[in-house]
């Protein structure tokens, strides 16, 4: 069984361009790209939303983050700035927000 075709991604410097790459891989469903961009993106992201919270609350920030990039993932567009985009996604989760419990 062969893997469907990536989305065409434009020629960024190659770092943004393997980040892009994982952002369309997330729209596709898979979730080992969300997991590289955790692997990623932790600590900026930790230092981004939660620089006041400790402990636990630290934590359930980042995730909560990485569920809306996960949940986000299909409105990306091919050529917008990956790390951009995560950080304004980042931004937009409320202090203290948690992720959904799973169905």
């Amino acid at each position: 069984m062969s893997q469907p075709p990536l989305r065409a991604v434009p020629p960024l410097d190659p770092c943004a361009g393997f980040i892009s790459v994982l952002v369309l891989r997330c729209a596709d469903g898979e979730s080992e790209a969300l997991g590289t961009l955790v692997d990623l993106f932790y600590a900026l992201v930790l230092a981004t939303v939660a620089p006041q919270r400790r402990g636990d609350a630290r934590a359930d920030q980042v995730v909560a983050v990485f569920h809306e990039v996960w949940r986000r993932a299909p409105g990306f567009e091919s050529g917008e700035d990956p790390v951009a985009w995560i950080l304004d996604v980042a931004s937009d989760i409320r202090p203290g927000a948690s992720v959904p419990a799973a169905s």
